[in-house]
């Protein structure tokens, strides 16, 4: 999302420092000569939890770094004591400085600093953040809480910053949620075009759809408030209470015309199909594939195999994929998902680009399109789009623009070209925004969201996937025209202003759930 128990919200990555030690003498073993050590571990900044560990690996090298193998009594030491494993941990704060001997040859020291959730949080802030040198210049003595530090120190749009996203929440709330698992009731919920507070949509299966909440209903109170009420007090972040089981949410809705009608649901573990099954659809002679999309976690790859495996079989010539409401999620689930869509065109090219700050120009890497046998081998791509389409949903149009035409239908995205690694410490997850997303050709900035080539509004009166549905009627109509031009392929493909639709403005891990 993801240390380092270091995830790319979005891809794992796990990394080492490497450092280059350079012994100071040659001495013989029956492996070869020994010429110098290299003494690598996992991380040099760790939380003093007891619980982050740094992976330590010594290596015996020859003079042209070939590597020796079974080298036997090369001595690792911490602090100048000798020191037994291959993983440190600790819950004191410190500097701890390693350094591997054999047989008078030294490695160089390698320091790792373990510190205190507050003083970690400062160190990522300052180090890791992609915007760290648009800090504000305060001192970790003068915060208190690692929450206290993310909220002075991020750059935030109040401050004439871009970052929305970098927070800190419960490490088994974020966990869980990449598994597709919360605490919950399984509704989304947020404004229409109106601006009128609607349930967008409810997980079958879930509480509420045991309850009756319906896709489309005005939401008139929320536990006993008035949504003016709750707007006015700011109370978004807290009036669905914790994510708990047990917790009760209460709501005043109306169907239609109905008198409104008060629903009580109960909070219990939800789990969530992120793929819904795929429909076909026959439009002027051309079977076009229908997918709704829902978010980017840790099932995803698997259940998405699944439906394209049933539109290849299908023979669809084109493809509507919804991402209306998908904000986002695991970035290696966002090149399969590329990769189903592209097929061959993408073999050996570059998805997209991670793009750091200047501290770690080193981590820069590329995202390479996966060769799977579902893989449709689609020429152009439909997408229906909303507010609510975000960050690794983003990713996908932008990557595949780079090869493809992809056609927006519904409202302009989000906005979010950056993502995030997840930083375990204590009992918490600090998401903290540390690179760029760019595709191959360099692209990367749309942080007002990328506007649509064909409008429409997200229709609450039908179901997602019926055929009337307002964005996927227009889609559908566009899908049939086997002569449509190639879109110019930018974020700003007719040049139209970006209008924001009225969203909640849920922060912290709340934002990211986008569920209640």
């Amino acid at each position: 999302m993801l240390a380092l128990n270091l995830r790319r919200l979005f891809t794992p990555l796990f990394l080492f420092v490497v450092v280059a030690l350079v012994a100071t003498s040659t001495q013989g073993c029956n492996t070869g000569p020994v010429s110098k050590l290299s003494l690598r571990v996992s991380q040099t900044l760790m939380a003093a939890d007891g619980e982050s560990k740094a992976d330590i690996r010594v290596q015996a090298l020859t003079s042209d770094n070939k590597e020796l193998k079974d080298v036997e009594n090369i001595k690792l030491y911490l602090n100048g004591e000798p020191f037994e494993g291959q993983e440190f941990k600790t819950k004191t704060p410190g500097t701890y400085v390693f350094q591997a001997k054999w047989e008078g040859i030294s490695s160089e020291t390698v320091e790792v600093q373990a510190k205190t959730a507050r003083d970690y949080t400062y160190a990522l802030m300052k180090g890791n953040y992609l915007w760290n040198k648009e800090t504000p210049d305060l001192k970790a003595e003068e915060l208190e809480t690692p929450e206290d530090v993310v909220n002075k120190l991020a750059y935030r749009p109040d401050k004439g910053g871009k970052d929305r996203w970098t927070h800190i929440s419960n490490r088994v709330e974020h966990d869980n949620f990449y598994q597709g698992k919360y605490f919950g009731i399984g509704v989304r919920v947020n404004y229409d075009a109106e601006k009128k507070l609607r349930i967008q949509m409810v997980y079958e299966g879930t509480p509420a759809y045991e309850a009756g909440l319906r896709r489309g209903m005005l939401v008139e109170k929320i536990n006993d408030k008035t949504v003016k009420e709750i707007e006015d007090g700011k109370l978004w972040d807290s009036i669905f209470g914790e994510n708990k089981e047990g917790v009760k949410v209460k709501f005043e809705l109306k169907k239609g015309d109905a008198e409104p009608k008060l629903y009580t649901v109960a909070k219990t573990e939800v789990s969530l199909t992120s793929v819904f099954s795929a429909k076909t659809f026959t439009v002027k002679q051309r079977k076009v594939g229908y997918l709704y999309f829902d978010r980017f976690i840790g099932p995803s790859n698997e259940e998405l195999d699944k439906e394209f495996t049933k539109l290849k079989e299908q023979k669809v010539d084109d493809l509507v994929l919804d991402l209306r409401y998908n904000g986002g999620g695991l970035l290696r689930v966002a090149i399969h998902l590329a990769s189903l869509v592209l097929g061959e065109k993408g073999k050996g090219q570059t998805f997209y680009r991670y793009a750091h700050n200047d501290k770690f120009e080193n981590w820069d890497s590329d995202a390479k399109f996966e060769d799977l046998p579902q893989s449709l081998n689609l020429p152009r791509l439909f997408v229906i789009t909303s507010g609510g389409t975000a960050s690794a949903s983003e990713v996908v149009i932008n990557g595949l623009r780079a090869f493809i035409p992809v056609i927006l239908v519904g409202n302009q995205t989000y906005g979010k070209p950056v993502g995030a690694y997840s930083y375990n410490f204590f009992d918490k997850v600090v998401s903290l925004i540390s690179f760029r997303v760019v595709n191959s050709k360099g692209t990367s900035d749309f942080f007002d969201g990328m506007p649509v080539d064909v409008e429409a509004k997200d229709d609450v009166t039908h179901e997602l996937g019926d055929p009337n549905e307002a964005c996927l009627k227009e889609a559908l109509n566009v899908a049939g025209n086997d002569k449509l031009p190639l879109l110019p392929q930018t974020t700003k493909s007719l040049g139209r202003p970006v209008v924001r639709l009225k969203r909640i403005p849920w922060t912290g891990f709340r934002a990211i759930l986008q569920a209640i």
